[in-house]
């Protein structure tokens, strides 16, 4: 039956895509400033990261994003086929939407997800649009992302960590899922390989960035991944409800990081709770020589998609192209929670009104940071999905 789904979903997908090409006109926001950035680089071998400029500013993203779209760059004439640069990002998101598929297959059937369900996985109007109307490189991080995920809950450790990286290196949003990674890492191969694994993210930056680093790293370092940068409050699909001095002010950004911060915790000594405790963990003291710890599919998503979650629902500023950080991963959340069914998708249609309201309006931000907390108190309030602790326990349990 997933087999029937998945090629009904993939086609229609691709279908829906097309169409949206030849009838909805192309709306330009970065695809121009994209080309322009990568074209210093390609053009005029501009080596300093701090002069790799588009029309909407400087370069923000680390060196993946450079290799990416300067492919991109070539199969498009230089970024002026703009028609084709769609046809690229139609078959693309067929093929974000086959991972994103791969991935619930793993663990759908442990939450009792309808079948479908999935549907809601390809029907956003939003994501849509981001993908083939208006060609965001959050796409192309997010992809790599889910299909490290996929990699993970297959136990290809090294291989799905190379690819976490090379998400990373598109866009740092993927830092949000760091913090659960960590905790997996830790429970599953404790700190030595956990270390081991870190070292490998490290390294791959290094190399993606490597022509820019050696030229000046500070430039590179600065540009790429930027934590100080601020956003502009008229894009902002959250906190419109509140004026513009306070959003843009310290005060403010600082209280939602604490916030962040101390929900990560709280849910760090729940994610732990089954190894007998945050220091038991990093301890190691649950696992045993010999005897592997392999985590079960539901627990190692449930970490990542609740992690950044909570990085998304915290974040001061959330732009229209930032729905693809986490639209693939509501359907998850909301299963895992203890809410009937038609909460579920009231939720899931209100989230989607408010990223299709353009500009964002007061009572949408409102409706926004609603059901975001609503999901972040069916999670609290809903058990952690259970790790297999090992396989020896598994077949005892059979």
């Amino acid at each position: 039956a997933f087999w029937w789904l998945f090629s009904f979903i993939l086609l229609a997908d691709l279908t829906l895509n097309l169409l949206i090409i030849h009838f909805v006109p192309y709306t330009e926001i970065d695809w121009i400033a994209y080309m322009e950035e990568v074209e210093g680089y390609l053009k005029y071998n501009q080596l300093d990261y701090s002069m790799l400029r588009g029309q909407t500013g400087p370069l923000v993203y680390p060196a993946g994003f450079v290799w990416i779209f300067s492919v991109l760059y070539y199969l498009t004439d230089e970024g002026t086929n703009i028609l084709r640069a769609q046809y690229i990002f139609a078959v693309f998101h067929s093929a974000f939407l086959a991972v994103v598929l791969l991935l619930y297959k793993q663990f759908a059937p442990t939450l009792k997800m309808p079948p479908w369900s999935l549907l809601i996985l390809f029907l956003s109007r939003r994501i849509h649009s981001i993908f083939v109307l208006r060609l965001f490189n959050d796409c192309w991080a997010m992809f790599f992302l889910y299909l490290s995920i996929l990699c993970y809950v297959k136990y290809r450790w090294i291989l799905a960590t190379v690819l976490f990286s090379i998400g990373l290196s598109v866009k740092m949003n993927i830092l949000l899922f760091m913090p659960p990674l960590l905790v997996i890492m830790v429970k599953s191969k404790g700190w030595i390989p956990t270390m081991f694994y870190m070292s490998i993210i490290v390294l791959f930056q290094m190399m993606v960035g490597a022509p820019f680093l050696l030229h000046d790293a500070w430039s590179y370092i600065s540009c790429s991944f930027n934590f100080s940068r601020q956003f502009m409050y008229i894009w902002s699909v959250n906190w419109q409800m509140v004026p513009e001095e306070i959003f843009l002010s310290k005060e403010f950004s600082t209280l939602l990081l604490a916030i962040h911060l101390s929900t990560l915790i709280y849910f760090g000594f729940r994610w732990c709770s089954h190894e007998g405790g945050v220091f038991s963990t990093l301890l190691g003291s649950h696992l045993k020589k010999g005897e592997p710890y392999k985590l079960s599919a539901l627990h190692i998503v449930s970490l990542l998609f609740t992690g950044n979650f909570i990085g998304v629902a915290c974040s001061r500023s959330l732009h229209y192209q930032f729905y693809v950080w986490y639209y693939h991963t509501l359907p998850a959340l909301l299963w895992s929670t203890w809410f009937p069914t038609p909460v579920r998708l009231g939720l899931l249609a209100a989230i989607e009104v408010v990223w299709n309201i353009y500009p964002a309006k007061p009572w949408s931000s409102c409706l926004l940071l609603f059901c975001h907390i609503a999901i972040l108190f069916g999670l609290i309030s809903s058990p952690i999905a259970k790790p297999i602790h090992s396989l020896r326990n598994k077949h005892k349990q059979k």
